[in-house]
């Protein structure tokens, strides 16, 4: 009996080979031509399948849908994780594109269900036509080369770097998987939504590229095209910034920089790729959007000092006069902060203590670079340290009255989540100073007068590091 083709194209999928897969699987006809192919040569591929199906609530039979992939499996003996979410009423409160917010839950639920089940592989079932309708729909929107390639056979899941996703029926057409359908039979839901014209992806499915195969036939093909041509045009930058990097670039614990005139001396291509690659090692969950990298690239050749650009979660491009960065933002209040589990440590002049991100020391001299200056008698032991349950101190401006330093972070605005690593400066077992990033809060006994002179001096630098970027 000559094999089926379907099966062949899987088994000669390499990457999948004695795998344990998660397959995602919504009980559609793709979807189950997948699943009903991947059974079929599970043995002779040495696979361990897991199915997962994703119950958005966006249509009436949703339910239904997942309860017919769960008994397909259960029938053949496959195990089955089903998940839900309310998609409409998530994006809602996120004020987010449903199709946006219904792809985050899916790829979440995916995620959760491969760990769970020991698996670093998913498998969906995207094809050529699909590859189209996602290349056109960059398009449209405005995208660079990554837009441009569309969907790779194998790439790290969406939020979910640390596994891969498979796409093994990506070479496919629409047309070779309903014939399999046809050949085997496979049962599968009709979706409604598929026929909903209020979701982009639909328009260009039902309307758009209709219409353009009216002016070139095999406008599909041209666009699969397209995305092959794209991502080898990307892995040429790719290459290009992998080189780049390794001579130039450098990682603080806060982010990515690069000398800003080797910056502006790269190709654009290469610059945009830096912004992108930077942003996602700090913030993999989250996407960047194509205008907030060329806002950066501007902002880069403008010349100007110390400008910023926020990107999302809590990411921005910050340019200095000779420097490119793409750093997290700092917290509101202590971006000076102590390591997790810092012990007490003594200060003595001269010698540099490590914080989390910068280095503290003390000294018995003026120094023009000073940013702060306190009144420390002779022979005083000198600690930094965190907070301790209990602790109060004499803010100066107080009159030489006591607050608890719960009471103080309060009143200061002090975010819950920093105040266990706000570094505090203690003189003799008293609380002298509390360090925020917008200046220093110091002790009435420890406050510069005319009657108190300066005998300690404090400066504050950014931690060096030679780590290469990677």
């Amino acid at each position: 009996m000559r094999p089926d083709p379907l099966h062949q194209q899987l088994l000669s999928f390499a990457a999948l080979r004695g795998r344990r897969v998660v397959v995602a699987v919504s009980g559609g006809r793709d979807s189950m031509v997948l699943l009903h192919a991947l059974h079929a040569i599970q043995t002779q591929a040495a696979l361990t399948l897991h199915v997962a199906t994703f119950d958005h609530r966006l249509r009436a039979e949703s339910h239904a849908d997942a309860a017919f992939v769960a008994a397909w499996c259960a029938q053949h003996n496959i195990p089955c994780t089903i998940g839900t979410a309310a998609v409409r009423d998530e994006a809602a409160a996120r004020q987010e594109n449903i199709e946006a917010t219904a792809r985050r839950l899916r790829y979440g639920f995916l995620a959760a269900t491969a760990r769970t089940q020991g698996a670093t592989a998913l498998v969906t079932a995207h094809h050529a036509d699909d590859q189209a309708e996602t290349v056109l729909w960059h398009v449209v929107r405005g995208t660079g080369l990554d837009g441009l390639g569309g969907m790779a056979e194998a790439a790290p899941c969406p939020f979910a770097p640390d596994l891969t996703l498979y796409r093994p029926l990506l070479s496919l057409a629409r047309a070779d998987l309903h014939a399999y359908q046809q050949r085997h039979a496979v049962p599968f839901r009709e979706d409604s939504s598929n026929a909903d014209l209020a979701y982009t992806r639909n328009r260009l499915r039902h309307e758009v590229l209709p219409a353009l195969a009216q002016l070139n036939p095999s406008v599909t093909q041209a666009l699969v095209r397209l995305a092959a041509n794209a991502r080898d045009a990307q892995h040429a930058v790719d290459q290009q910034l992998e080189q780049a990097l390794r001579i130039h670039a450098v990682c603080a614990q806060d982010g990515w920089r690069v000398p800003r005139r080797v910056f502006l001396a790269w190709a654009r291509a290469v610059q945009a790729r830096f912004v992108q690659r930077a942003f996602y090692a700090l913030a993999p969950d989250a996407e960047l959007g194509h205008e907030r990298v060329q806002r950066a690239l501007a902002l880069a050749a403008q010349g100007r000092g110390d400008r910023v650009v926020e990107l999302p979660a809590g990411v921005r491009v910050r340019v200095r006069a000779s420097m490119f960065c793409v750093e997290r933002t700092p917290p509101a209040f202590a971006a000076v902060l102590l390591p997790e589990g810092h012990a007490p440590q003594e200060l003595t002049y001269g010698a540099p203590v490590r914080l989390a991100a910068h280095t503290l020391t003390m000294h018995a001299a003026p120094q023009p670079n000073a940013i702060a200056q306190l009144h420390l008698p002779a022979g005083v032991t000198v600690r930094l340290r965190a907070r301790q349950t209990g602790d109060a101190w004499q803010p100066k401006g107080l009159g030489g009255h006591k607050q608890t330093l719960k009471k103080w972070f309060i009143d200061h605005k002090v975010p819950l989540a920093v105040r266990a690593r706000v570094p505090l400066l203690e003189v003799n077992g008293r609380i002298a100073a509390v360090i925020l990033r917008e200046g220093w809060h110091i002790s009435d006994a420890a406050a510069v007068t005319a009657d108190a002179p300066a005998t300690a001096f404090f400066t504050l630098e950014e931690q060096p590091t030679n780590r290469i970027c990677s």
